[in-house]
């Protein structure tokens, strides 16, 4: 699959709090990326892009502790080049309060998701972003 090419230094933070689906999507990515790591809720997600930069960070919508509208903005502000790839049962373009959350996304996808159109997204992102000029 061309897009994010493994042994690159790709990483990939998967914000889901549905363990089963995050696990998923690692199993799909694991192979495109060279680090695959889960938060389940918007404060673990926080510190770890505080911490470091990923390449591609897989948002889901909605999360124990809130929306996930502040954080998709916050990891647009610190680095501009990471891919965000948002996911939601919901569709986010039919609530005005969440038009942030999609205006600071690259790409929405609505659930369920088929892994393979998930695979092929996320990388294609993820590669079209790390060679953007900053």
């Amino acid at each position: 699959m061309a897009g994010a090419q493994k042994g690159a230094g790709m990483k990939v933070l998967i914000v889901e709090d549905d363990l089963e689906q995050a696990n998923a999507y690692v199993k799909a990515l694991e192979a495109h990326f060279d680090s695959c790591e889960v938060a389940l809720t918007i404060e673990d997600a926080t510190e770890k892009v505080t911490q470091r930069q990923f390449d591609l960070v897989v948002l889901d919508l909605f999360l124990p502790d809130g929306t996930s509208v502040a954080l998709a903005h916050q990891i647009r502000l610190r680095n501009a080049t990471t891919a965000i790839l948002s996911v939601s049962v919901a569709d986010p373009t039919e609530q005005v309060d969440f038009y942030p959350y999609v205006m600071s996304s690259d790409h929405f996808l609505r659930k369920p998701v088929p892994m393979g159109e998930f695979t092929a997204r996320a990388c294609y992102l993820a590669s079209q972003r790390r060679r953007a000029p900053e």
